[in-house]
């Protein structure tokens, strides 16, 4: 009977994923439908589309690359990079269902999985704060991940650390948010190597690139930060494809300077509930985890600490701290997963069977909380709790 409910309530749990995963895929269709009948979102899209229009820029080489073709192809610009927004989610969510499929399974995996804050829940539960630029780093590191865990040491080490370079730098001169996760990529490296899935030689060159190329990043970023001409140029070469509103968002925030976007934190911090609640929200993201058994070998708890204080400036800079925590939450849980394949993580033992109460404390978490992505004035609820406060 006991291992009736046991696989009753793990399919339950496995379709709960599947219905959110599709649920995600849906909304990305119906933002890019909003987005296409609007000529675009002057965030969601205008964001992707930041080009080399008036010299090298910050942010630029993902919209230079997609202006080209479409000039060279007579393409639509805005209707080519709304699918390549969809293309990486649909992306994202096989690869996030490789590495799930490859763990035990239990309600621990399943609310990292469905967790509002690991990206996929982030997309559906926040739609505004999804399919930004983060979509594209998320997805390089889940791809790089995939590729480990199902090739493991049959690709060659010069290969894997080529390819997985060539990715960094490209995203890189597309957003320079990558330098303050880098360290959560060089703490996966480490983790190649403890399972000796790469060597030493291979760890210690990647990292001492990265910081290198990090260096360069951080120097091109601030150099090239992006000025009123700038937005203007950028603006104007997209013009064809968009309407004039296109240019109110993302295209004119390279025109402000520093100080404008740290005003714009103080005023949250001063008037609303940001440093109470975000804090929160990230102890929330990292729940599950105190559920899992790391090897003591890897340091786990050294390396997040680390990466996350790489990871303060970017609140420091910009008001966007759900996407930040998001982002943070989604790289970990997809080195968990793939710690839970290698047997490097371990599920605590009170939490490995489906029973009724972890299937109801899964729901709870699952369903009742949310990562808005900035702005907030109070602690969030879902959408779910608030209709049904509504109702009763």
């Amino acid at each position: 009977m006991n291992t009736y409910i046991s696989s009753r309530l793990n399919f339950i749990g496995s379709l709960i994923i599947i219905i959110l995963c599709y649920l995600t895929v849906d909304q990305a269709f119906y933002l890019a439908a909003d987005a296409l009948s609007t000529k675009g979102d002057f965030w969601l899209t205008a964001d992707w589309v930041i080009n080399y229009s008036n010299g090298f820029i910050r942010r630029g080489l993902l919209g230079e690359i997609l202006l080209k073709i479409c000039q060279f192809l007579n393409l639509d610009l805005i209707k080519v990079t709304i699918k390549l927004q969809l293309l990486l989610i649909i992306l994202f969510v096989i690869l996030s269902l490789i590495l799930y499929f490859k763990t035990t399974k239990t309600f621990v995996e399943k609310a990292i999985f469905c967790s509002p804050a690991f990206y996929i829940g982030f997309c559906y539960w926040t739609p505004r704060g999804g399919f930004r630029k983060e979509l594209i780093l998320v997805t390089i590191f889940a791809l790089l991940v995939v590729i480990k865990l199902l090739f493991k040491n049959k690709l060659q080490d010069n290969y894997y650390v080529t390819f997985s370079l060539l990715l960094y730098i490209l995203f890189g001169l597309t957003h320079e948010m990558i330098i303050f996760f880098s360290p959560l990529l060089l703490f996966f490296f480490f983790i190649l190597y403890t399972n000796k899935l790469i060597s030493l030689k291979s760890v210690c060159f990647i990292c001492i690139t990265i910081c290198l190329i990090n260096i360069i990043l951080f120097l091109l970023s601030y150099l090239f930060h992006g000025d009123p001409a700038s937005s203007a140029a950028i603006c104007k070469s997209v013009s064809p494809y968009t309407i004039s509103v296109f240019c109110n968002g993302a295209i004119n925030a390279l025109g402000k300077d520093l100080n404008a976007a740290i005003e714009g934190i103080n005023f949250y911090i001063k008037n609303t509930s940001y440093l109470v609640s975000y804090p929160l929200l990230l102890i929330l993201a990292f729940l599950p985890f105190t559920m899992i058994t790391y090897n003591k070998e890897l340091k786990v708890k050294y390396g997040l600490l680390v990466s996350f204080i790489c990871l303060l400036p970017l609140f420091v800079i910009a008001v966007d701290w759900g996407r930040w925590i998001s982002t943070y939450t989604t790289i970990f849980s997809l080195i968990t997963f793939f710690l839970l394949h290698t047997k490097q993580a371990r599920i605590k033992p009170f939490f490995q069977q489906h029973t009724i109460f972890s299937a109801c404390l899964f729901v709870i978490y699952t369903f009742t909380w949310v990562v808005p992505f900035c702005c907030i004035y109070a602690f969030p609820k879902s959408s779910l709790i608030i209709k049904v406060s509504a109702l009763l």
